[in-house]
């Protein structure tokens, strides 16, 4: 059974796993999508693929600053009730 500070550790790295999981797959999609579709299809469903992406990092962002601060949180409680 893993401790709690890997598990914290795996919880940093989700946010991260992610942004570049959907950074890698986005490219991959917008290469697809110009290779692979007809002319007037290309420039939208790529605009859509970009937003997709654009919102995957914003929900890494923003999970990133969750475990942050619960992390300070925990740590302030701590040191509180050591005293």
């Amino acid at each position: 059974m893993p401790d709690s500070r890997a598990r914290r550790a795996r919880h940093r790295d989700t946010p991260r796993i992610v942004a570049i999981s959907a950074q890698a797959i986005g490219f991959i999609l917008i290469v697809l999508f110009e290779t692979l579709l007809p002319e007037h299809l290309k420039r939208p469903s790529q605009g859509l693929v970009l937003v997709a992406m654009l919102v995957a990092a914003l929900y890494a962002a923003l999970l990133r600053r969750y475990y942050r601060n619960r992390s300070l949180k925990r740590r302030d409680h701590e040191s509180f009730h050591d005293q």
